[in-house]
């Protein structure tokens, strides 16, 4: 079976179970662990991929979760990246550590908005969590996007 995108490029899908084909293999019966993975160490991550707000709203909070063997520290750096929202203008930008003592499950990241009397519609801005930072830890899913709808009259 193939489809053909507006590009011109040809996708095949196969109907074949994986041990039907060279090369495969799918196992139901254990989970599939990544390599690099390390169970001894915790998973960092948002606790969501986006996150909404009003441009009226004083500040978004932003959660990021640990998630795993809780019983020694761990920490990471994170950061604001404009987008179509622009620090200083439309959000405070943030950048900093969070440390979780053992057994912390949860870390919030306040960020402040700003307001102003121009419509713009919807501005976004991303917050990441730094890559190479991570301290006993690894990162999930490292970046979050924050929508800012905005409340003046069009």
């Amino acid at each position: 079976m193939a489809f053909t995108t507006s590009s011109e490029a040809t996708v095949r899908v196969s109907r074949k179970r994986p041990e039907e084909q060279p090369g495969a293999s799918l196992s139901m019966d254990r989970p599939y662990i990544a390599p690099e993975v390390n169970e001894d160490v915790p998973l960092l991550q948002f606790s969501c991929g986006k996150y909404f707000c009003n441009e009226g709203d004083p500040s978004v909070t932003v959660t990021v979760l640990r998630i795993g063997k809780l019983d020694k520290p761990s920490s990471v750096k994170y950061r604001t990246v404009d987008r179509t929202a622009q620090a200083s203008k439309d959000y405070v930008s943030a950048a900093g550590m969070l440390f979780f003592e053992p057994g912390a499950l949860s870390k919030d990241i306040e960020i402040k908005l700003m307001d102003d009397t121009v419509w713009a519609g919807v501005l976004e801005f991303t917050i990441v969590l730094e890559e190479g930072t991570c301290e006993n830890g690894f990162l999930a899913l490292g970046e979050a996007r924050v929508q800012r709808i905005d409340d003046d009259a069009f």
